[in-house]
């Protein structure tokens, strides 16, 4: 029996990550997880609850089976000897690059993810990069055993003929997702989009929601009349707004892929990124590039976006391309072709 840990499918890049891998295919007998929240994808039938498989199926499995484990670490099981075939996906090595967890919580990642590594007998990396710091930070890993599969982008994400405007008083318009996460560094992109020479005549899209702290802070920025709060937003609200905007501004620290940006190039718009290794691996010279730890070469970027029409056009059109290169179904096929690799081998 083949088995998805989606233990973790709770939300963000990480519930999108294990949605798509099971999608379209059958490579998975059983998903483990949170009943409550897998019956929104998954036949009953197909799910087994994390507390039941951690305490019945786990010490049943034989070489014959194998677990997925997409989320880097091994939960529950990460110190149990488990008789089967592992797979571990690692999506990045943030906590080693950027300072987002403290120093007890990195030390635990640290031994969580060393140990998935060592137990695994395939590990997927989702970019080179990330390959790249495994072989860094954990050199004592089998480099012949790390396989780099790229994210899949939905193909719902698509230029649309017709949508629906939100706001149409402004000649230019930017999205920026909203994040608590340090390395997402929101609040430079912010502080630059304010700064902008073309302010004015700009509107900000954010997933920020609208409540009273909130507008206090733009209100004191000089802010509220050029920003829409959004709040949580559907695929198919996020695809409105991709198809509107002049370009996404994301402007992280670090990433091990960034699918943000390829959902935005398939919407046609442009996007302004970080000048960071990831950033170059994965969306080339398409993107207006700064360098995300200075205010004024963010601002720099989204004032050639503005000015340099054709330039912003020539990026679109590129995107549009680029972003047929990261196609869901190569990400799934890749992924089954491991698990058919396995299966061989038991």
């Amino acid at each position: 029996m083949v088995y998805l840990d989606a233990t973790r499918a709770i939300g963000g890049g990480l519930k999108r990550y294990i949605e798509y891998i099971s999608s379209g295919t059958e490579i998975y007998d059983f998903v483990i997880g949170d009943r409550s929240v897998l019956e929104e994808i998954y036949a009953r039938e197909k799910i087994i609850d994390s507390e039941t498989f951690t305490k019945k199926t786990a010490d049943s499995l034989t070489g014959q089976d194998i677990i997925h484990f997409p989320a880097g670490t091994m939960t529950d099981l990460k110190f149990r000897r488990l008789h089967c075939k592992i797979i571990v996906t690692i999506h990045d090595c943030t906590p080693l690059r950027v300072k987002v967890l403290s120093e007890k919580e990195t030390k635990i990642w640290i031994k969580n993810t060393r140990n998935a590594l060592k137990q695994a007998d395939l590990v997927i990396a989702i970019s080179r990069t990330t390959k790249d710091d495994i072989k860094i930070f954990f050199p004592e890993t089998d480099q012949s055993k790390i396989h780099v599969i790229y994210n899949g982008v939905s193909p719902v994400f698509e230029k649309r003929k017709e949508y629906s405007p939100i706001d149409t008083r402004f000649r230019y318009s930017f999205f920026l997702g909203r994040s608590r996460i340090r390395h997402k560094n929101f609040w430079r992109s912010l502080l630059a989009f304010r700064l902008s020479r073309h302010f004015k005549d700009c509107l900000l899209y954010t997933t920020l929601s609208d409540t009273p702290k909130i507008n206090f802070l733009f209100y004191i920025l000089m802010m509220r009349k050029h920003v829409c709060l959004l709040g949580d937003l559907t695929d198919d609200e996020m695809i409105n707004i991709f198809n509107q905007i002049d370009a996404l501004i994301f402007m992280s620290l670090y990433e091990g892929f960034g699918l943000p940006p390829v959902e935005a190039m398939r919407c046609g718009a442009a996007v302004i990124c970080s000048d960071i290794k990831i950033c170059h691996e994965i969306y080339g010279d398409v993107p207006y590039y700064a360098d995300p730890h200075k205010v004024t070469d963010i601002m720099r970027a989204i004032t050639l976006c503005v000015e340099d029409t054709r330039l912003r056009e020539r990026k679109r059109e590129n995107g549009l391309s680029l972003g047929e290169k990261y196609r869901l179904e190569e990400m799934v096929s890749a992924t089954a072709g491991l698990v058919e690799r396995l299966k061989m081998r038991c």
